[in-house]
């Protein structure tokens, strides 16, 4: 594996260890393979292509050695040179041997024809039941240097790795539900990614695949504008119980009929909804009492309706930001939003609550937890200013700048590593 336009991150380290040979002086000639399709006519193609690639290169630039990393198939493409070879166990490899008597067979092959083996850990060597060295892959301490902690209630946590069953992120997600505080990150893709989306508790986060460094990608909202939108007292009420309100596009995705059931089920308060779209004519038809179409409103008007309301939902199948979350959160007011998307990232039980958008029963208890917060909130408002307008203009402001420049992220440390070297799955 070798990082590629398309998974830049993808054996980052195997590029990174390449490029330390070089800048130990050495000449590397790479002949790897990055991302892309596999299966069972796809793979075989492709490690004849590397073969092919491999012998071509050593016929040209004559190597000393030939470096492999994982044992089958690239430790054979590496013998099959007639040059002396050493090779990296990673864990795959020494698994695949472990669990199949024909990769068995040719692991010992390449460990007995190679001039070395090298294993990543001391586990791995004694799995592999061979006299092998042992050298991780390293790290770059110039790009991985210590950093204080940063801002923020509660303990992070953050997992980094292949979204499989040999991962074992169920469980961990399973037993950060336990702690009932703080926030899990999890960075990565894989088979399982749908699942555990499915089945992740409030608090969770996915980011997807992300470039070793960040190189290109920045998170900046749009921001919200705190100086129209203030903080106000809540509206005298009439009696009738909690005033909840939806400012949105009515669409499947912003999830509004199962907002209407959620809210049917709480027998009091009213609720406002705010916009138009496809599904408005199926809405009015199924609203239950107490619900009030408001139409689409100009920006002075959602603030004044805003103003109004005790509590604002938005319980979309999937939210990538929320500009309404944050307009609410300013004017003080608690929010229920959906637990799939952006709002995990701000939402916290002192300024709302966060819901599984295909659980009419889980709706409804956040309207109910949240209209029982404080009007106005001073914890929504200070959470709001901090995606104040001036703020994220900062932000994009230097991201413009170095981008005109020409130059790299805050994250990046130094340019980014060449291409590396040796043979690579």
């Amino acid at each position: 594996m070798y990082p590629s336009p398309e998974r830049p991150e993808y054996g980052v380290f195997v590029e990174r260890l390449a490029n330390a040979l070089r800048a130990r002086g050495h000449d590397v000639e790479e002949s790897v393979l990055r991302s892309g399709r596999r299966g069972r006519v796809a793979t075989p193609v492709v490690y004849a292509r590397l073969l092919a690639r491999t012998l071509a290169a050593a016929r040209g630039t004559k190597p000393d050695v030939v470096y492999a990393h994982y044992l089958v198939p690239p430790g054979l493409i590496a013998a099959a040179t007639g040059k002396p070879f050493v090779v990296t166990a990673h864990g795959g490899d020494v698994r695949n041997a472990r669990s199949s008597a024909p990769i068995g067979l040719l692991t010992r092959i390449v460990v007995r024809r190679s001039s070395a083996v090298i294993c990543v850990s001391e586990y791995l060597r004694d799995r592999l039941g061979a006299n092998a060295e042992v050298i991780d892959c390293g790290v770059d301490i110039d790009r991985y240097r210590p950093t204080p902690r940063a801002p923020g209630e509660g303990p992070r946590f953050l997992f980094v790795g292949s979204l499989t069953a040999r991962k074992n992120v169920g469980r961990l997600m399973r037993a950060y539900a336990r702690l009932r505080e703080g926030s899990l990150t999890i960075i990565g893709a894989g088979p399982l990614e749908a699942e555990l989306r499915a089945a992740a508790p409030a608090g969770v986060r996915f980011t997807g695949r992300r470039t070793p460094e960040g190189v290109k990608v920045e998170v900046i909202d749009c921001g919200v504008d705190t100086e129209r939108l203030r903080p106000v007292p809540r509206a005298m009420g009439n009696g009738t119980g909690p005033r909840f309100l939806y400012i949105g596009s009515l669409t499947h995705r912003k999830n509004v009929e199962r907002l209407q059931q959620a809210f049917a089920k709480l027998g009091g308060g009213t609720l406002t909804i705010v916009g138009g779209g496809p599904l408005e004519e199926r809405l009015r038809e199924t609203a239950p009492v107490g619900t009030r179409f408001a139409g689409r409103l100009s920006p002075d008007g959602v603030a004044a309706e805003i103003a109004k309301a005790d509590v604002v939902c938005l319980p979309s199948l999937e939210e990538p930001q929320g500009q309404a979350m944050l307009e609410a959160l300013a004017r003080g007011r608690p929010v229920v939003a959906t637990r799939v998307g952006g709002p995990a990232e701000v939402i916290t039980p002192g300024i709302g609550a966060l819901v599984d958008p295909l659980d009419v029963d889980s709706i409804a208890a956040g309207m109910l937890a949240a209209a029982a917060l404080p009007v106005p909130s001073s914890e929504a408002v200070r959470a709001a200013a901090a995606h104040a307008l001036p703020i994220q203009a900062e932000k994009v402001e230097a991201v413009l700048a170095r981008a005109a420049n020409g130059g790299p992220p805050p994250a990046t440390t130094g340019d980014r590593p060449r291409s590396g070297a040796g043979v690579d799955p």
